[in-house]
């Protein structure tokens, strides 16, 4: 049975480059090549998964030249009703408008099928990549997640459901049979984008004006609540992957010894954490019991914000 290769294609910023590949390694549980921003394999994810993802080609077809790539096409007598072609722009895109345009016409003729260019029901992606032309269906990235952005409650001190979404890919990969817990949960971002993504999780907020309002937030997209008003210590059930947004003291006051005790909490309840902090607690990290740490800075801009670590 022949194997099915998926060529993702990513988009970031220069500035977000780290995290994008840290995430990545996380998902696909292989290294990024770095400053690459193409991945060509066998596993097969959602594009809508990562933010960091641009498209998912199926590839059906694969050649060194166009014509070749043509003639494989002509020879399947692929057919499809209402399909439109789109070529691919890769980074550094080697070829002009109008060479990729007689591309997608030359593949499209060959094409069994009526084209529908406004409304197509079948979407395929052509590109050229690294000395290889690509042909197959195509999946867009879908940025939903953006309008999650707009909840009732928010705080400026709050990490955003990007940077959310990133933590929960890191903490589950691929593994959504995963069960996570974000015992700070604040107003919920972590949560709501870990049940998105169908990703068992539990909330705890001390706050129990902040608990109310992460709940009304997740009411707000439709989700169950799954958000209680309680201490993290007190917490007795145990978790695959804790997730914490540590209070670090700029408008939540919080000591090193109250750190530390999350920190220790979180090693008791889960088996592994993911960690978002404003400075280096590495220190900390240890002598809560951890022993490897594995950390990325994520950025805005090309100023610090805060490093995600996984702890385990």
């Amino acid at each position: 049975m022949k194997t099915t290769t998926y060529l993702y294609m990513l988009n970031y910023q220069g500035h977000e480059q780290e995290l994008c590949e840290f995430e990545q390694r996380y998902l696909f549980g292989t290294p990024q090549q770095t400053g690459v921003k193409y991945r060509l394999t066998t596993q097969e994810i959602d594009p809508a998964t990562s933010p960091f993802f641009r498209y998912r080609l199926e590839v059906a077809f694969q050649a060194p030249t166009l014509a070749e790539l043509v003639a494989a096409v002509e020879a399947a007598q692929i057919h499809y009703d209402e399909f439109k072609i789109h070529y691919l722009k890769a980074e550094n895109e080697p070829l002009s408008y109008q060479e990729r345009l007689q591309a997608c016409r030359a593949v499209g003729f060959v094409v069994g099928g009526e084209a529908n260019m406004h409304a197509p029901l079948v979407n395929l992606g052509l590109t050229y990549l690294e000395g290889e032309w690509y042909f197959g269906l195509v999946e867009h990235h879908d940025a939903k997640w953006q309008t999650r952005s707009q909840k009732p409650h928010s705080y400026s001190n709050s990490i955003n459901n990007k940077v959310a979404k990133i933590a929960v890919n890191v903490a589950c990969g691929t593994d959504t049979q995963l069960h996570l817990v974000d015992p700070c949960c604040g107003v919920g971002t972590v949560v709501i984008e870990a049940l998105m993504h169908g990703v068992a999780i539990q909330g705890y907020e001390i706050n129990p004006t902040v608990a109310q309002q992460a709940q009304e937030n997740s009411q707000h997209f439709g989700l169950k609540n799954v958000i209680q008003a309680q201490d993290m210590h007190e917490v007795t059930t145990h978790y695959d992957v804790a997730i914490i947004d540590i209070p670090y003291g700029l408008y939540t006051p919080t000591t090193r010894e109250e750190q530390l005790a999350i920190l220790k909490t979180a090693k008791r309840i889960a088996n592994r954490l993911v960690l978002l902090t404003s400075e280096d607690l590495d220190e900390l990290i240890f002598e809560a019991g951890y022993q490897n740490i594995d950390t990325c800075l994520v950025r805005k801009t090309n100023v610090f914000t805060r490093r995600l670590s996984v702890c385990d």
